[in-house]
This record gives C-alpha cells, structure tokens and sequence, in this order.
C-alpha cells in the first residue's frame, strides 16, 4: 500500500521565515531589516550569531529565574544547560 505525504498549505518566505495564516503581526520594517543584514559582512553575521546566542541564554535564564526565585546562580545555569540538551535538534 502506497501512502503519499501530507499535503503542506501553501506559504511564501523569505529565507526561514515563513509568513503564513497564523502571521497576523503586521511586519513594516521586515524588507528594511532584511537588507540591513544582506548588508553585514561575514564577520559582522558570525558576530550578530554569537549576541544572538548570549541573548538566548539570558532570557532562557531569565525564565528559569522567574520560575525558581530560590534557586541559586549555579543551579540556573544547571537548569539551563540541562534545558538546552532536552531541546537540542539531533537530526544533525
């Protein structure tokens, strides 16, 4: 018996983003943006990839931190690595 696949609904992008029905936030400034990073050199894209990272973390942190006020420093950032390796995508 042959089993086709799920027929995905139709969605534009650009690049990993994908604006479909559930996309109701109006976005003005997505083209300016997009450009702007066209713009970056490579170093200036591994440098944003890097402040990007560090911001994850601080707000993952941030969260934890909201969620256990008693816990101390080093018991965050043990629930946040532990956090991070549950979520972590293996396919690659």
């Amino acid at each position: 018996m042959c089993v086709s696949p799920p027929v995905r609904p139709a969605v534009t992008g650009c690049g990993n983003y994908f604006y479909g029905m559930s996309d109701i936030k109006p976005r003005p400034n997505d083209g300016r943006y997009q450009v702007i990073l066209r713009n970056l050199s490579p170093q200036q894209k591994v440098e944003k990839v890097f402040e990007l990272n560090e911001l994850t973390r601080q707000l993952a942190k941030a969260g934890i931190r909201m969620r256990n006020p008693g816990l101390s420093d080093d018991q965050i950032d043990r629930m946040a690595v532990e956090q991070a390796l549950k979520c972590h995508n293996r396919n690659y």
